[in-house]
């Protein structure tokens, strides 16, 4: 078994009495935390399209929604987004025409309160619960007096939840002038806002 031999010879431990400062009493060596099950998931992701196209001689259209349902590995990481776009194209006559693209997507995520923790720091034999069932705040301390908080004590009674808007169109009018010339003009306006709420307890 290797020891730490510094820490024997600064502290004048006996191998017996090292033992005895740094390895965890005998009542929870048996206990074993996968502290990677805890914090992580078997995420899912979940994504529906649907379309619709149709006109007629001089008008066409196409209309496509999606939403995209994922969550994150980290257990309290999510995101939701719902978007749309419509594409239209309108010939006012055998050379001039109209098009116009607009798009929107709405996205709702939530950021865990677990993020920036390595499961690694977390020993083995410290337990999510008490012995009555209620989770624990302060999951132990070790031997050079290191507090370990319970990464997934406020998991249930804190958000940090993100939502953002987004409108783009695209608009152009095209006139051909002839065969091998077609001159173009574009314009883009987009609107967006976000808005972040956060609560904790």
């Amino acid at each position: 078994m290797l020891l730490n031999s510094f820490a024997i010879r600064n502290e004048n431990l006996t191998q017996e009495a090292y033992l005895a400062k740094y390895l965890p009493p005998s009542s929870v060596l048996g206990t074993y935390t996968d502290w990677n099950d805890e914090i992580y998931r078997d995420a899912m992701v979940k994504t529906v399209d649907v379309g619709l196209s149709g006109g007629t001689e001089k008008t066409r259209y196409y209309f496509g929604a999606n939403r995209y349902d994922e969550q994150g590995p980290l257990k309290g990481n999510d995101l939701l987004r719902n978007s749309f776009k419509l594409p239209l194209e309108h010939n006012i006559t055998s050379k001039l025409s109209l098009n116009a693209n607009v798009s929107t997507i709405f996205d709702k995520g939530n950021r865990s309160p677990v993020g920036g923790l390595n499961p690694l720091l977390l020993l083995p034999w410290y337990t999510l619960n008490n012995e009555d069932g209620t989770p624990k705040k302060i999951l132990g301390t070790d031997v050079l007096n290191n507090i370990s908080q319970n990464p997934l004590y406020d998991l249930p009674y804190n958000s940090n939840i993100t939502k953002t808007q987004t409108v783009l169109g695209v608009f152009s009018v095209k006139y051909k002038m002839f065969d091998w010339l077609t001159l173009s003009r574009s314009e883009e306006r987009r609107v967006g806002n976000a808005c972040r709420s956060r609560w904790s307890q």
